[in-house]
């Protein structure tokens, strides 16, 4: 029994830790796509906008300020995301998808809620998208992350061998 508890203990624990790792970076890669999908759909200069950001993408500190960003503002959501399906998975064997969806839902409204986003979205309401792209963007970046969270954690042997090794 005590194997058991000790082998489905790791197993959560290292399914918090792929959520933790790699669940910030794919959802800051996400979020900045969408961010620029959407500034996109509402700009009135296309070529103008894609040029800004492509000259901020050429800026390398732009990179380790995304990283840093990812970190501060995603590893919350992530390794709450990575416990709940983490223990879901050792008490009942599996996760489905829909589960994992709906984690990945609550993942983006904790970081929108985060950020000061319902003041956003209702001085927003006003304006096509624009209220609610802050609202859409960081639950596209929560659902993604967490479903390629979890697709890792679920084919990756790293996490049984890692809770094989702790019995």
């Amino acid at each position: 029994m005590t194997s058991n508890v000790t082998r489905s203990t790791a197993r959560v624990m290292a399914i918090v830790a792929v959520y933790g790792l790699i669940g910030p970076p794919i959802g800051a890669v996400v979020f900045m796509l969408s961010v620029a999908a959407m500034v996109l759909l509402i700009s009135t200069n296309a070529a103008e906008t894609i040029g800004d950001v492509s000259s901020a993408l050429a800026d390398p500190s732009i990179y380790l300020k995304i990283s840093a960003g990812a970190y501060a503002f995603g590893f919350g959501p992530a390794v709450a995301a990575g416990l709940v399906i983490g223990v879901l998975q050792a008490v009942v064997g599996g996760v489905a998808w829909p589960t994992v969806v709906a984690g990945g839902i609550v993942a983006g409204l904790y970081h929108f809620v985060r950020v000061g986003g319902l003041g956003l979205f209702f001085a927003g309401i006003g304006s096509p998208l624009a209220g609610w792209s802050d609202l859409i963007v960081p639950i596209v970046a929560g659902i993604m992350s967490t479903t390629l969270c979890w697709a890792v954690a679920k084919r990756w042997r790293l996490v049984d061998r890692l809770a094989d090794g702790a019995t």
